[in-house]
């Protein structure tokens, strides 16, 4: 097959049975692209938009029509990344870097600040804004806040028990039993509670669920 011939114009993207590349208007996107197709055969195109989107679309002969969007990752967008593997090239790691203002003019649309997000180490929550309809589940927060970890409030009381002898703790409650040196039945002991959670589940220095650690990177360009 020789080389192509300067696009023709079209005012739509060529149809079926088009062959060579083509330019159209701002009716369909300023749209760029070639139209493959063989005598008798199918007729395969693929084209690009003014917002640099690529579409391709293929022609059977039988009478079937494909068509696709093939959209990438956005400049500015995150994405997980789960390997020990180089990071790819076009993005960086979420670590809170700066990066250059004047080499990433794309990106700094997207950070203002010139810096990343730092996302190491934190688990992510979907914003729940009252200017995007708020749900109340996290009322009040701002995007890319970082919320501390926190539980619901555990209460409740013994009163004022009078007792002879100790044993009385189980579960997360462990009891410590003193006595008072008085006649038995004149309620002369007292008793000592304790609350320690990590004699039932599991504890540490934070909440957290089951989890699984990752890699989050943002493409730059």
């Amino acid at each position: 097959m020789g080389a192509y011939s300067r696009g023709a114009y079209q005012d739509k993207i060529p149809r079926e049975k088009y062959h060579g590349p083509f330019s159209c208007g701002q009716d369909v996107g300023w749209a760029k692209g070639i139209s493959v197709y063989v005598g008798g055969g199918d007729t395969g195109q693929i084209w690009v938009d003014e917002r640099a989107v690529l579409h391709t679309r293929f022609f059977n002969s039988n009478g079937v029509v494909e068509q696709q969007r093939i959209v990438g990752v956005p400049i500015g967008a995150t994405i997980e990344w789960q390997s020990n593997a180089r990071i790819p090239d076009g993005f960086m790691l979420n670590d809170g870097r700066a990066f250059d203002r004047y080499q990433y003019q794309e990106l700094l649309k997207i950070f203002p600040s010139g810096q990343l997000p730092d996302d190491r180490g934190l688990f992510k929550r979907a914003l729940d804004s009252s200017d995007r309809g708020s749900r109340n589940y996290d009322p009040g927060r701002q995007l890319g806040t970082i919320q501390s970890d926190a539980i619901r409030n555990i209460t409740g009381n013994f009163g004022s028990p009078t007792i002879e002898r100790g044993g009385y703790g189980s579960g997360a409650f462990t009891s410590t039993f003193s006595d008072g040196g008085r006649s038995a039945g004149t309620g002369g002991g007292s008793i000592a509670f304790k609350f320690d959670a990590s004699r039932v589940v599991p504890t540490a220095n934070e909440n957290r669920p089951v989890n699984k650690s990752v890699i989050y990177i943002t493409r730059v360009f």
